[in-house]
């Protein structure tokens, strides 16, 4: 015992009760630091950095002439003094091999003819 109080016996040497306990300040900031970096690069190099891949082709230019339209007629109905509906008739020749489904809608009409 050191006068009154006693030696407690351990890693740090002898060290009084009732004292607090130092330690390198600058020490635990850079193993802190570290350990911080380490962290950030392992869930980059997990799941956030892409893998090298080869650069998208662009696309190519589509068939602009496959399917046109041809405005057929304008239709305009009067639904009260100040209100007035506007229908656009379009004619669509299909220039392809393929089959296109229109689906209809509240605003929109498909008729066959």
């Amino acid at each position: 015992m050191i006068g009154a109080l006693p030696v407690l016996r351990g890693t740090y040497g002898n060290l009084p009760c009732g004292k607090f306990v130092f330690v390198n300040v600058k020490k635990i900031a850079l193993v802190g630091t570290f350990v911080c970096v380490f962290l950030l690069l392992l869930a980059l190099i997990v799941g956030g950095i892409p893998a090298r891949r080869p650069p998208k082709r662009p696309l190519a230019p589509g068939n602009t002439r496959a399917i046109e339209g041809t405005l057929a007629g304008v239709r305009v109905r009067e639904v009260d003094t100040t209100h007035a509906a506007v229908v656009f008739l379009y004619d669509l020749d299909n220039r392809t091999d393929s089959d296109y489904r229109l689906t209809k809608g509240p605003d929109v009409v498909v008729m066959s003819g």
